[in-house]
């Protein structure tokens, strides 16, 4: 399954111009042991995806996880031994359990070959609901889109090579010096991508590639993004709660809660 599209992804998804922005690279396949290390990592990934999707134009896709990770329930009788969600209560314990579905995402030495797992959230654990709800599009999205960019295009994806309809840049190449560090400079990411598409006809799909271990920020993972105000950040992330909660109020976080993922995501509005 897909999965829901919010509403002002749609039109970057459907129709005969799509618009994705993906993420790739080793650290993205290298696992995370800890289940509430991996859903902090996770949160701000996602989160700053999709604001910089926002950004470009683009609807971000979810990032997968992989599926040797500890933190994954493992049954005996399961496929490939691991234990799916929905079988509730336990595979979401703290919040987080995984789907399997097939992909051709190139994995690594002891993954389930031709399989990706999927992040799935759960309501149970309350400091936890935003991971879900971040304005993102499915993995299979992407790899349905390029299928149906010819089978090339779904090739490369595949690959990691290089076509005229996937444009592959770097984190580093678009980083800029920030107060707490490298950010991702939008607008040099803006020259890269026109740089790459002198036509003027954009790519369909933007990979961007990290090249060095996970963490929680900074040049390892996908850093806060320069130039980027408060507002921006609670536009997309305000369009999730709108459409998942509806119009009840609420606070976020609740008084009782951690503070969200995304808290650091970028400098307040003056």
């Amino acid at each position: 399954p897909m999965g829901a599209i919010l509403p002002s992804l749609l039109p970057l998804v459907r129709g005969p111009s799509p618009r994705l922005l993906a993420i790739a690279g080793p650290p993205l396949h290298t696992p995370i042991h800890n289940k509430r290390a991996f859903i902090e990592w996770n949160g701000l990934l996602r989160t700053r995806l999709a604001v910089l999707g926002a950004q470009l134009g683009r609807a971000a896709v979810e990032p997968l996880v992989d599926c040797r990770a500890q933190w994954i329930p493992r049954f005996k009788g399961s496929f490939h031994l691991i234990r799916q969600t929905p079988g509730w209560p336990w595979p979401f314990d703290h919040g987080v359990g995984v789907l399997m579905g097939p992909c051709r995402t190139p994995q690594p030495a002891g993954h389930p070959p031709g399989m990706c797992c999927h992040p799935i959230f759960g309501p149970k654990v309350r400091e936890h609901w935003f991971n879900n709800r971040v304005p993102m599009v499915h993995h299979q999205v992407l790899e349905a889109t390029a299928t149906e960019l010819g089978a090339s295009t779904a090739e490369a994806l595949a690959s990691g090579a290089d076509h005229a309809h996937i444009a592959r840049v770097p984190v580093r190449a678009v980083l800029a010096d920030g107060p707490k560090g490298p950010q991702l400079d939008v607008a040099r990411l803006n020259a890269a991508l026109d740089a790459l598409a002198p036509s003027g006809h954009a790519p369909p799909i933007v990979v961007l590639t990290l090249d060095a271990a996970p963490g929680l920020g900074g040049a390892d993972g996908l850093p806060t993004l320069a130039g980027v105000e408060a507002v921006a950040v609670h536009k997309v992330v305000g369009e999730a709660s709108r459409v998942y909660f509806g119009d009840f109020p609420r606070k976020v976080p609740a008084p009782d809660e951690p503070p969200p993922p995304w808290a650091d995501l970028a400098p307040a509005a003056q």
